[in-house]
């Protein structure tokens, strides 16, 4: 990693985030109302912090999980931003975005019929693997953070998990931040920034998608 400024874009969570890292440390950021038209909301702050920029070194993206269409005008940003740059995008699970009160945490997330997604986190990194399951196995998921004095947290409101309510009064609801994805590529060992910067950027989903079969046949079909 040269000694460019390392941009980070944030858009896949509620307030969105743009920010430049440079000498160790944020030296601008800007947030914004992502809401449901990021790609509106996002060129403004972009240019305040790009303001005078001549180079970078590589631009990171929250990949997610959270809002679909946020992840991809992130991704699709860093993208554009990167070829002009001549540098590489670093695709960032957002989870590391965020600032946490506890060496440990737990992420949780609202998978949508009847599932829900579980993350470990230590010391600000994801750690482990990414799991789906019930809501049972959720809440003592939840209850067993709870035990070891870990925090919480979840990009989805605590009304959205059905659960006891001294468990979901646990959750904390948390936003993920540009600037911390940027520090979280930073801190990476360079072997580890390398391979950040080979993967292929795409959104991170809880799930895949629910894809529905259409019963009409096409037109090749019926030939």
């Amino acid at each position: 990693m040269n000694d460019a400024p390392i941009l980070a874009i944030e858009t896949s969570v509620e307030t969105g985030s743009v920010a430049l890292w440079t000498g160790g440390e944020v030296v601008r950021e800007r947030s914004f109302p992502a809401g449901r038209k990021p790609s509106a909301s996002l060129w403004d702050p972009l240019e305040e912090v790009m303001a005078e920029v001549q180079a970078l070194s590589a631009v990171v993206v929250g990949i997610g999980p959270g809002s679909y269409n946020g992840s991809r005008v992130g991704i699709a940003a860093a993208q554009g931003i990167a070829l002009v740059h001549q540098c590489s995008v670093a695709p960032i699970c957002s989870f590391e975005g965020v600032p946490m009160e506890t060496a440990r945490a737990l992420a949780i997330g609202d998978a949508r019929r009847g599932s829900f997604s579980r993350q470990r986190l230590q010391t600000g990194r994801v750690e482990g693997d990414f799991a789906l399951g019930n809501l049972e196995e959720l809440a003592d998921a939840i209850a067993d953070s709870r035990n070891r004095g870990e925090e919480v947290f979840s990009f989805d409101r605590a009304e959205r998990f059905p659960l006891a309510e001294e468990l979901q009064a646990l959750i904390q609801n948390r936003q993920s931040e540009a600037g911390r994805l940027a520090a979280a590529f930073a801190k990476r060992s360079p072997a580890e920034r390398d391979t950040l910067l080979a993967t292929l950027a795409e959104p991170f989903y809880l799930r895949d998608p629910h894809i529905t079969i259409g019963k009409r046949k096409s037109l090749l079909d019926r030939a």
